[in-house]
């Protein structure tokens, strides 16, 4: 069968491929950000804005103060395992709060990057929504006769500390000792 000639201009037309990945990227694509060992966003592709948000002030583009606070310690720990194994590390029904304050569940990627050699050394972050059940999404925040709502706040604690922790290690500075000298 032949081509028409209109089909046959557009397959020779390099901005056609171009279009299509970019098409398919925007539907079929989860939203991701690639970053550096110290969690500086150098792309984002698609919508982050229900795992990230600017920090306010006159910060960067910094992954770990983007992430929501929901998010920093599964963020942390992963891109951490990932640094020390260059393995890629997946965390399953991690749970975000959306606008609607309903529950989202999520899969966490985390991915070292090898090829091509530009990109070596950088860590590729994918958010995924995950089906999730409607006694999940509607649970409120607002406490339940068996005491939900404390557990949930000790978790979230327990988290928020473990990730203190963690930033505080990672961002250790040499102290060297200096001798006074006579």
């Amino acid at each position: 069968a032949l081509m028409s000639p209109a089909a046959a201009s557009h397959r020779l037309n390099n901005s056609f491929a171009a279009l299509i990945q970019k098409n398919l990227l925007q539907a079929y694509a989860p939203p991701a950000v690639v970053i550096d060992g110290k969690g500086e966003i150098l792309f984002v592709n698609g919508r982050t804005g229900k795992y990230l948000e600017p920090a306010p002030g006159l910060s960067g583009m910094n992954l770990f103060e983007m992430a929501r606070a929901e998010l920093n310690f599964e963020i942390s720990g992963a891109v951490h395992r990932v640094t020390q194994t260059r393995e890629p590390v997946t965390v399953e029904g991690v749970r975000v709060r959306t606008d609607t304050g309903e529950q989202q569940l999520l899969r966490l990627t985390v991915r070292p990057l090898t090829e091509p050699e530009p990109l070596a050394g950088l860590l590729l972050v994918v958010f995924e929504d995950q089906p999730t059940p409607r006694r999940v999404r509607q649970a409120k925040s607002s406490p339940g006769p068996d005491g939900q709502h404390r557990e949930a706040v000790v978790e979230a604690l327990n988290k928020e500390l473990q990730y203190t922790k963690h930033r505080l290690q990672s961002t250790e500075v040499p102290v060297e000792v200096v001798e006074g000298r006579d």
